[in-house]
Parts: structure tokens; sequence; C-alpha cells
């Protein structure tokens, strides 16, 4: 599944891991150096939600869903964002629960292994999408 894939993907990203580091150590820089890295790190966190929303746009119409009332594709983003680098954070700090399979059915109803992150990535999709009639 695609959060998995994304779950690995920034797992192993040292650019993905300085950008966190960075982000939770904004408050110890002098200010005029804290309030300039703060402005470029939101552009960067604002292209990459516009690019996730974009993506998933186009991965909600194949699966015959949609957004729903109240929420925007940018909410989307933002919340599976937050549970695939969330994850991502609890393999850095050894969580054990990661390593174990759970066994969910697949598209085709069979059983299959399912990762943390995708598990979590469907719980948002699944609540903050609705079926097309």
């Amino acid at each position: 599944m695609g959060a998995k894939q994304n779950y690995d993907d920034i797992s192993s990203s040292a650019a993905w891991r300085t950008f966190m580091a960075l982000s939770v150590s904004l408050d110890g820089l002098p200010p005029e150096r804290r309030e300039r890295v703060t402005e470029t790190m939101q552009i960067v966190e604002a292209r990459f939600i516009d690019t996730m929303s974009e993506f998933y746009e186009g991965l909600l119409s194949v699966f015959g869903r949609r957004v729903r009332d109240g929420l925007t594709l940018r909410h989307i983003a933002t919340a599976g964002t937050a549970v695939v680098e969330g994850v991502a954070e609890r393999r850095f700090l050894g969580a054990q629960i990661l390593s174990e399979p759970v066994m969910w059915p697949g598209l085709d109803g069979e059983p299959v292994e399912w990762h943390m992150a995708s598990i979590g990535f469907l719980a948002v999709i699944e609540n903050m999408t609705e079926p097309i009639d």
C-alpha cells in the first residue's frame, strides 16, 4: 500500500530527519533566524501538502470516494502525513509493534500483511471521505 511506501521513504530519508529535527529545535534559534527558518519550512510544507492533495484527488476518484463536506484535500493530506510521519517517528524510538505483522483483508477480501502506517492512513481515508453515490 502507498502509505507503507511513504513510511519506508521518509524513514530512510536523511532530509526528512533533518527537517523534523530542525522543526522541533526552532525555539532554540535566535529570533531573527527562527523567523526566516520557520518561513522557509512553512513553504516546503505547503508545497508538499499541495503535491499530496493533487495525488489524493486522483486516488479518490479511482476508488470512487469523495471528500466529506466541511473538509478539503489539504485536510486529508495533512492528517495522512501526520499519521505516516508519526509512525516513522515511533520507528526511531524502537517501537516493537512496528515489526509485528497485522493480517487484515486486502482489496480482494483475502488476508494480507498490513503495516501500521497503512492502517492509520486507511482510518484517515475512511473517516474523511465517503463513497460517491
